[in-house]
This record gives C-alpha cells, structure tokens and sequence, in this order.
C-alpha cells in the first residue's frame, strides 16, 4: 500500500507537527479554494526526546480561520469543545463522561440543545459526599428545565420528585 506521510521540520516544541489542510471551493467550480479545516499531530510538550502526541480536528466559521473544536491528547482522552480536561474517554464496553478530581458534587452528563445553543435537557451524575471512590450519588433527567426524574445512589426512582423513597 501507499501511505501519506507529513512532517513539521521545525524545531520540536509544544504545538509543533504535521497535518492535513481540507478544503474546496464554495462557490461553484471555480474562483477561490478555502481552508475547510485540519487533521493535525502535535507534540504535547518541549522536552528533548519525549515523544507523547496529540491528535486536533479543526473546523471553521464562515470568514474565520480553522480553529481546534477536538483534541484526542496521548493519555487517549477526547476534548470537544473545551480546551479544559474532562476525562472524557470510551473503550469498546463503556463511554466514561465526568470531571478531574473528587470534590463534593462533581460529576459529569450529556446535554441535550438544538443548534448547538438552545439547551432543551439533560442526564447528570451527581456526586454526594466527599471521599475516594465515592460510589454515593445520584442520576438525574433534566427537561423543560425542570428535574423530570431522579435515581438515587440505592436505586430509588422519583419521577418529578427528587428525594424518591423506598416502598413496600
């Protein structure tokens, strides 16, 4: 097979490395070709001989120049949207979403929005309790902006009610 290869001669420090520029005409066949986007590695720090990489995606708004929207950093940890570590991070079995740290009610869930702005719901996990491995907590859905249900740690459900007790 024939593979591709793209290098950044420069001078090695955070930032550098190769990537592929995408892009076409947006006016028909002909006129000028624009700068889509960009599948770029970098390298991740200034340390001579280290080698650990990351992989950015970026895109562009109309008259602006392609800016990152997703990085995959050399721990395999994804950043969409946010230049912040939020652990995000998938394998074959599982899909884990939260936030560094073990600080009382951090957690981490899916938004729901239309055009990327107006937020219409949400999951959330929520932590209870500071500690290690905390497992106490609770799962909520969010709709209309209001908590429509709640999970709690023991496995109670309330639906439209967010401190659901055990019965029978």
């Amino acid at each position: 097979g024939t593979n591709g290869l793209f290098f950044d001669t420069s001078s090695a420090t955070t930032g550098t490395g190769g990537g592929i520029a995408l892009g076409g005409y947006t006016n028909g066949t002909s006129g000028d070709v624009y700068h889509f986007g960009n599948i770029q590695g970098i390298k991740e720090n200034s340390t001579a001989g280290n080698s650990d990489s990351a992989m950015l995606f970026s895109t562009k708004a109309n008259g602006a120049a392609p800016t990152e929207k997703m990085r995959i950093d050399s721990s395999g940890n994804v950043q969409i949207g946010t230049s912040s570590h939020v652990n995000l991070s998938g394998s074959a079995t599982e899909l884990t979403i939260g936030v560094s740290g073990d600080t009382d009610n951090s957690g981490g869930g899916i938004s729901f929005a239309h055009n990327g702005s107006t937020l219409n719901g949400y999951i959330l996990g929520q932590k209870v309790g500071l500690g290690v491995g905390s497992q106490t907590g609770y799962t909520y859905l969010v709709a209309g902006g209001s908590e429509r249900m709640h999970i709690t740690a023991s496995g109670n459900v309330g639906i439209n009610e967010t401190s659901p007790t055990s019965y029978g």
